[in-house]
């Protein structure tokens, strides 16, 4: 079975005043989308898309360094929302959102749970041990529902964690987690380089 080929236009705002993009510890976050996909030979993947990403940072009280404070709390709230523009369209599987992982919630595998649209929301607080080196301590909620009515504040998947994070110059960071669900244990390792 061949892949769909599928055209694309988004509109997207950003606001950013956060601190430290790479490696933020105050300031915030807000981005939303619309896009709209569609099917170039004619098929059924023809649907909407609406997104949302928000974070905020809060710093918390104690001696700082010359890096940001000693210690904050992070939080972040995303969503993704698929509609087909019509009867009989369809949402591809390779373009619907997921939960699970190292970007959403990490207790659960990668794609462990899809569907046309899901709600994730992470809590942090991240205390830095020295300069290079960060402890996080980490809450992840998330869900994916087919329509908007299939969604319910009891449906969320948990999970919850700990781990160290290497940070360069604000911008690269290893990560190095544990995060544990109703359905076990996820070892996770990250890097990431900004540029």
């Amino acid at each position: 079975m061949r892949g769909a080929d599928l055209a694309s236009a988004e509109l997207s705002l950003t606001y950013d005043s956060r601190d430290f993009p790479g490696d933020p510890t105050s300031g915030g976050l807000a981005k939303v989308s619309l896009a709209t996909f569609e099917q170039t030979d004619g098929g059924d993947f023809d649907y909407w898309r609406f997104a949302f990403d928000l974070e905020g940072y809060l710093p918390l009280l104690g001696r700082g360094t010359r890096f940001g404070p000693r210690s904050h709390l992070a939080a972040r709230v995303l969503g993704s929302f698929n509609e087909p523009t019509r009867d009989g369209n369809l949402v591809p599987f390779f373009n619907m959102p997921w939960v699970g992982g190292s970007s959403t919630v990490r207790g659960f595998a990668k794609f462990r749970f899809q569907d046309r649209n899901a709600v994730v929301a992470n809590f942090e607080y991240r205390y830095r041990i020295q300069t290079l080196l960060q402890w996080v301590l980490f809450w992840d909620e998330g869900q994916v529902f087919a329509e908007s009515e299939n969604f319910d504040f009891g449906g969320f998947r948990s999970s919850y964690g700990t781990g160290l994070r290497v940070v360069f110059n604000h911008n690269t960071y290893v990560r190095l987690e544990v995060g544990h669900s109703a359905e076990g244990t996820q070892w996770i390792s990250a890097f990431r380089l900004n540029f």
